[in-house]
């Protein structure tokens, strides 16, 4: 099982504003932001990643014990972790430790939020399968946990425990997917590194890669994500490039066959907002509109197509809801969630573990609510 990545994109000095709602999806997992700075969490918790103290999974959005004196600012999630930012530039970890994903100096889970060790100033933060990166405000980029594929640091160690810099600077932007890592600069440049297996690090890159190479290959960008083994980039004429691994068309290119090297994907203009799971894709356009593409064996698209769909097609929302307004976007390993607001949260894909929060513990192919709103 390869999930991610989950957690596309932000952007640089976000700064979490109440009355505004954030949502990440990891693996089985789903955490929110509540418009009044409280921290929700739904799904499968048998590692501790909802944070709440336990491993008792939580078929409903419950509220989830913040860590003390902290105010949170952003999170993100992987398979079995999260972590969150809080308003002064500190991470907190909770869950999966095995790879030292958690970044405190061990392999042991934990059920409650640990402090990161080693960095501060931290302004954006991403995970990968079993792996986490931080962007501190000088931009420097930092990584710790799974290394097998070269995700933070050479050959030689096959775990980093405690946060390590990578050797990157004046970067904006840092992208996890499953077992590769992205970084976007401030003019628009783009890195990358780890698993180059399937092409996605470019033509003749076939195994791990360390350090970083540049994606020369690529035109000024404007944001990227990332899933297992593919990678999609909106250009700032707001094209959407796409390349890597495609078994489930998750190129969008009409295909089947991976590529080395970037396609357009077929039949989008106008895009604003990418984002990618483990092997499905999806882009917003400037009138609010989804498309999705890729795989959808659990309905993770939001719409009709029977197991995948090799180029984007309309994810049919709500009556009533949008209102040509902008989505944010959260692709889990094999789920979806966007959402507007905390009345406007909505879910499709696999839920098992009752990640969607709808309580049904069916996978749904079209977009749901949770069954608890967030305030």
């Amino acid at each position: 099982m390869v999930l991610v990545i989950w957690a596309g994109t932000f952007p640089r000095l976000e700064a979490q504003v109440l009355g505004q709602v954030k949502v990440v999806a990891g693996g089985f997992h789903t955490l929110a932001l509540g418009s009044d700075g409280r921290l929700w969490g739904w799904g499968l918790n048998e590692h501790g990643q909802l944070g709440d103290g336990t491993t008792q999974d939580r078929a409903l959005p419950s509220p989830i014990p913040q860590p003390p004196g902290q105010v949170i600012r952003s999170l993100a999630a992987g398979e079995g972790h999260s972590v969150l930012l809080t308003r002064d530039g500190r991470l907190f970890a909770s869950g999966r430790n095995d790879r030292g994903q958690l970044g405190n100096g061990s392999t042991t889970a934990s059920v409650n939020w640990i402090e990161v060790k080693g960095i501060d100033r931290v302004i954006q933060v991403a995970c990968g399968l079993h792996h986490t990166y931080a962007l501190l405000a000088d931009g420097s980029v930092w990584g710790w946990g799974d290394n097998r594929h070269s995700q933070v640091s050479g050959a030689g160690e096959t775990s980093i425990k405690l946060p390590k810099q990578l050797p990157l600077t004046r970067i904006r932007t840092v992208i996890s997917g499953a077992t590769h890592g992205l970084a976007l600069t401030e003019e628009g440049g783009a890195w990358g590194w780890g698993d180059g297996r399937d092409g996605v690090l470019g033509a003749g890159s076939k195994g791990p890669k360390f350090p970083p190479v540049p994606l020369a290959f690529l035109p000024p960008l404007k944001q990227m994500a990332a899933g297992a083994g593919f990678t999609l980039a909106l250009t700032r004429n707001g094209e959407v490039l796409a390349w890597g691994r495609n078994d489930h068309g998750q190129l969008g290119d009409g295909k089947r066959a991976g590529s080395s090297t970037p396609r357009t994907v077929v039949g989008l203009a106008g895009i604003t907002t990418i984002a990618a799971g483990q092997a499905h894709s999806l882009a917003q356009g400037s009138s609010g509109r989804l498309w999705s593409w890729g795989d959808n064996n659990m309905g993770q698209l939001g719409h009709s197509a029977p197991s995948y769909a090799t180029h984007p097609m309309y994810v049919g929302l709500p009556a009533g809801s949008g209102n040509g307004e902008a989505w944010m976007l959260a692709a889990g390993g094999f789920h979806t969630v966007i959402y507007q607001s905390g009345a406007s949260i909505y879910g499709f894909g696999y839920n098992e573990f009752n990640q969607l929060g709808d309580w049904s513990y069916q996978n749904r192919r079209s977009p749901v609510p949770p069954r608890k709103l967030i305030p």
